[in-house]
């Protein structure tokens, strides 16, 4: 039983859509964060950045296997 195209391309399409919006939203996060250790706080500053680049990586991976159905 093969794959169909279009449900591949929609299922990528929706995945990249999901990565995206995840990513922004913690890019402003970290941006918050990176005032946060400007301002003194650097090993909070630090941690809130590492757990934001943490959640896009995370997200993106099982987005990416949603996609391709594994």
């Amino acid at each position: 039983m093969g794959m169909d195209p279009r449900e591949t391309l929609d299922a990528a399409l929706d995945a990249a859509r999901d990565i995206a919006a995840n990513a922004t939203d913690n890019a402003a996060e970290m941006i918050y964060h990176a005032g946060e250790a400007l301002k003194g706080d650097v090993s909070g500053g630090a941690s809130g950045i590492a757990a934001s680049a943490a959640d896009i990586a995370a997200t993106a991976l099982a987005k990416g296997k949603e996609a391709i159905g594994r």
